[in-house]
């Protein structure tokens, strides 16, 4: 039987590894518990196992943690065959034979049907001497027996000049004289084949002295971290120990803190209740002089109230004394009005009247004065000569006017008017007066009458109210109101 190449899934430690076995020897290595040996353990797995089966070995080989089937792959010849033989376990339990060379070459089979066929297979095979060639680390170092195997029984039959009817089979002579040619010259000296190996085993003893120093580095770089860790671990026992001690007192102190903040609290609440104290002092000692002023307060109302009381007594006669004299000083003021009304009234009625007898006057006067000037005119006309007495007469007439018209100004209204915009002319009883921005003041009897062209048409102290155009007038440059509530005032 010749293993070519071997490959495991999640085979115990192993998550997937291939390895391809060559012509010559061939060494499989690594650190411990990388699964060197597993790799031989899941072969055999692979020929003893069926992939239904379910038992305590096969549950074994299960990688811890992981709900997943182990597979196991192998390419290999047995007999005159080679052949490709794959199985999983626990999980879509499969099993597939097939025949890549050999009389059988393209044949397959699968299920319990092919463990069938390999065990048929594999029950021609020296498994004594499979097993006796294997040395594997995690297995004792013990003598396996050796008295069953067939095939070392042919090799010593051949020694012994026994004719083997097996054509199967190579004579151990020839055999080991054809490695024997491989790594030596007909000579017998080295040839290049061992010269090659043993230069590979002097780099490969170099190697291991160069791994030894390694590992005696790394194994030095191990003790020390050893005691790192040890010293670490002791570092750690006493800090935890040192923590212990100091967990009382740092609650202590947590404890302290609260009681310092409590401190800080309780001196801020004395502080203000102090002041609140001080406060409540001050404004009871207020409050003191409060009542003191108040009784003092108090004892002066009361002399007040009976003041009060003792003037009252004393002003009651008074007080219907002071009513009456009240009442009567209301009917002496109706009456002083009344009179005041009548007299007022009695002053307008003589002003008027006055007036009214001054004009009549004035009339007769002028009714002499028109006799007389239509005798001067009769005279002059008739070239008569004048009499001295009518001139003396004309003259004391003049005279008499003059003072008539004087008295009549005295006695009678005064109107003032203002052009309000540029220069004004207004008739006042037929004379034209012309108005500037100066007041202009004159004389306005009852009888009398006034004009301003474009204004208004006439205007006398009759009048019962200002005129409409009132407001025509202010527009047409002359004000009334002035002249109008003068007269009004005058009447």
């Amino acid at each position: 039987m010749r293993l070519e190449s071997l490959t495991a899934r999640n085979f115990r430690g192993i998550d997937s590894q291939e390895v391809t076995f060559g012509d010559g020897i061939t060494i499989v290595s690594g650190f411990n518990e990388a699964g060197k040996t597993s790799l031989i353990e899941a072969f055999d797995h692979l020929i003893e196992h069926k992939a239904t089966s379910n038992n305590g070995k096969v549950r074994s080989v299960q990688p811890v943690g992981k709900d997943v089937g182990p597979e196991v792959e192998a390419v290999f010849t047995v007999g005159p065959h080679k052949v490709r033989y794959f199985k999983r376990w626990l999980k879509s339990k499969t099993t597939e034979l097939t025949f890549l060379e050999g009389p059988r070459r393209g044949q397959s089979e699968t299920g319990d049907a092919a463990h069938n066929v390999l065990t048929d297979l594999w029950e021609g095979m020296d498994t004594t001497l499979w097993k006796a060639s294997r040395l594997m680390q995690a297995t004792a170092l013990e003598v396996s027996p050796l008295s069953s195997s067939s095939s070392l029984q042919k090799a010593l039959s051949v020694q012994a000049g026994e004719v083997i009817d097996d054509t199967s089979s190579t004579p151990v002579r020839t055999r080991v004289s054809e490695i024997v040619d491989e790594f030596y010259t007909k000579g017998r000296a080295e040839g290049k084949l061992l010269k090659d190996a043993r230069k590979r085993v002097q780099e490969a003893q170099n190697d291991v002295t160069d791994s030894t120093s390694a590992l005696e580095a790394l194994e030095t770089d191990i003790a020390a971290l050893t005691a790192l860790e040890e010293e670490i671990n002791q570092r750690t026992g006493d800090l935890k120990l040192e923590h212990e001690r100091l967990a009382p007192l740092e609650e202590q102190v947590t404890v302290a803190h609260a009681a310092k903040a409590t401190i800080k609290e309780s001196e801020k609440t004395v502080a203000s209740a102090q002041k609140d104290v001080d406060s409540a002092q001050a404004s009871l000692d207020a409050r003191s002089l409060l009542i003191a002023s108040a009784k003092e307060a108090e004892d002066e109302l009361a002399a007040l109230k009976e003041k009060r009381d003792r003037a009252r007594e004393d002003a009651a006669p008074l007080e219907k004394e002071i009513s009456d004299l009240a009442a009567r000083a209301k009917e002496e003021r109706e009456k002083h009005r009344v009179v005041s009304d009548l007299l007022a009234q009695a002053n307008r009625f003589d002003r008027s009247k006055r007036a009214r007898e001054d004009i009549k006057a004035m009339e007769a006067l002028l009714t002499k004065y028109e006799v007389l000037t239509s005798e001067i005119a009769q005279v002059t006309a008739g070239l008569s000569p004048i009499d001295p007495k009518t001139v003396e007469k004309v003259t004391d007439l003049e005279r008499e006017i003059e003072i008539a018209e004087t008295v009549a100004k005295a006695g009678a209204a005064q109107i003032s008017m203002v052009a309000l915009a540029g220069d004004r002319h207004v008739l006042l009883d037929g004379e034209d007066i012309s108005l500037g921005e100066s007041p202009t003041t004159f004389p306005f009897s009852p009888m009398s009458r006034s004009k301003c062209p474009g204004s208004f048409d006439s205007l006398s102290p009759r009048t019962p109210h200002p005129p409409k155009r009132s407001r025509a007038l202010r527009r047409n440059g002359t004000s009334l109101s002035t002249c109008w509530q003068t007269m009004a005032q005058s009447q």
